[in-house]
């Protein structure tokens, strides 16, 4: 096989359209155990208007949830999944 079947895609922030399909049905992605997580009434709302859509289990380290290695955003048409790129430090020269 010569093609790429499955291609990453990154973003610093939440794109405006899909980069696979170029629609604007992008929603963040709520990671919760249905059974166990308690799901807010606010957050019941926005996965009715679309704002997120439900994700698969997340790893939790002590108090704080390892999200790393998780899809952020994914497309309610087409199903990509869109990851937040990690903000590398960036070195500013200036001129003196």
């Amino acid at each position: 096989m010569t093609g790429i079947l499955y291609r990453r895609y990154t973003q610093q922030r939440k794109p405006q359209c899909c980069p696979k399909c170029r629609k604007r049905t992008l929603a963040d992605i709520l990671y919760k155990d249905l059974i166990r997580d308690h799901i807010s009434f606010r957050e019941r709302e926005q996965l009715f208007s679309g704002e997120f859509v439900i994700g698969g289990r997340r790893m939790v380290t002590g108090t704080r949830a390892k999200e790393e290695g998780y899809a952020k955003w994914m497309c309610r048409s087409c199903g990509c999944e869109v990851y937040a790129a990690n903000r590398t430090e960036c070195l500013v020269l200036t001129a003196g």
